[in-house]
């Protein structure tokens, strides 16, 4: 039976004429009227999609400038996520059992930070309630550089070309009800957790000296990555920010020297599993030295000394310092050797098996770690490539774990 009928009203259009500033606009707007309310049992609404792009590059190519922005309105699926068991080493997450129950709860499943522990994916199961979403997608990127036209310029042009700088801000929000315009409007802060369906921002700021020169380079990074979700069984949310400092030094053709230094936050809140929630501080310093004597060998010394304090009642603090090498031998039109090996020694004042330590310690255990791999890539024929990989890592008071593998890529 005809249940209901809906007219669609939509504009397109582009302006293409200057190359150095491409605008595009497309517009739908849809009216539902329902006929028989026997076969639709919910009340009709108008829905608007519509998307904004604009590429711009100005001042002969010293500022770029890329623009995207889209809203609609709509009916939408409740989300709830179960994970599942796949192959080892093909998944994303890993099962900690921390209350040692035998039940594989939410709150246990982690990003795994080792190969062989990914034994799970996340899937998002649709549920049987609608909700009325109002969405806005934004993104805009910004790269200036201003060496496009001072590059060969003295005195102080010569020295502002040095510089550059890059900023990407993106942002995706659903909503279930805001008055007026606000609903799409992507820059609204303050949201109550009633109308919130999901939210993502991520905001990087890089600003660089030196970008292209082969000797001397170093940049300073600025980066906020935050979430928020509505699921069937409560909100979860994640924050992460960080300051980045990298220095790379070609010391001489054949020695390189690079040296990244971080001081960030990692903050994590869910209603399904309290153990999940904490608010991390951290400092590391990651120092590298690489020598290449020819195109077929190099050997690089590695480094990290980290610290992190969970800002809670009872302050867990760690202590982490990585200490490493890591060799590449190729061979022309053949293939590649890589292997590494890194000692790790942890200190923590908590237990080991919890979500927090999880996240602290990387993975590892209080005490002496070490980690060691070894991959081999060959060409065997035209369109034929075979990979080798070995990876293992053995903890304090824990047996060895080995995991390998081996793949077979075709070419077409």
């Amino acid at each position: 039976k005809q249940s209901a009928v809906a007219q669609n009203y939509g504009v397109s259009t582009q302006f293409l004429k200057n190359r150095n500033n491409i605008v595009k606009l497309n517009v739908n707007y849809r009216v539902l009227n329902v006929l028989d309310t026997a076969l639709i049992n919910f009340k009709p609404e108008n829905t608007i999609l519509g998307r904004l792009e604009n590429h711009l590059k100005a001042f002969k190519g010293v500022l770029a400038s890329n623009t995207y922005y889209e809203l609609g309105s709509g009916l939408e699926l409740k989300k709830e996520f179960v994970y599942l068991l796949v192959n080892p080493g093909q998944g994303a997450y890993s099962w900690n059992d921390y209350n040692n129950d035998g039940v594989k709860d939410l709150g246990e499943f982690e990003v795994s930070q080792f190969t062989d522990q990914a034994e799970y994916i996340r899937v998002f199961l649709p549920t049987n309630e609608y909700i009325r979403t109002y969405s806005n997608q934004f993104s805009q990127t910004i790269f200036i550089k201003p060496e496009r036209i001072w590059r060969n310029k003295k005195g102080v042009k010569k020295q502002i070309a040095r510089f550059s700088n890059q900023l990407v801000y993106k942002v995706n929000r659903k909503t279930s009800y805001e008055e007026g315009v606000n609903a799409f409007n992507p820059f609204t802060v303050k949201l109550a957790d009633s109308s919130l369906i999901s939210s993502s921002s991520n905001f990087r700021n890089t600003l660089y000296f030196n970008r292209v020169n082969s000797i001397f380079g170093f940049d300073y990074t600025y980066q906020e990555n935050g979430s928020k979700i509505l699921l069937s069984n409560g909100f979860d949310s994640r924050l992460h920010t960080l300051n980045k400092m990298k220095l790379r030094w070609n010391i001489t053709k054949k020695q390189t020297l690079k040296i990244e230094a971080i001081a960030g936050r990692k903050k994590s809140n869910s209603d399904y599993s309290s153990n999940r929630n904490y608010f991390i501080s951290y400092k590391e310093i990651k120092p590298v030295y690489s020598f290449q004597p020819n195109a077929k060998f190099r050997l690089s010394l590695n480094g990290k000394y980290s610290s992190k304090l969970n800002n809670s009642e009872l302050l867990e603090n760690a202590i982490i310092k990585d200490i490493g090498f890591e060799f590449r031998f190729n061979q022309p039109k053949k293939g590649s050797f890589l292997g590494h090996f890194n000692f790790i020694t942890i200190t923590y004042n908590a237990t080991n098996n919890s979500s927090l330590a999880y996240e602290m310690l990387e993975g590892l255990k209080t005490g002496n770690n070490f980690t060691l791999g070894l991959s081999y890539q060959r060409k065997v024929a035209k369109n034929l490539q075979l990979n080798f990989n070995y990876n293992g890592r053995k903890s304090e008071n824990n047996p060895m774990i080995h995991s390998g593998g081996m793949e077979l890529r075709a070419f077409f």
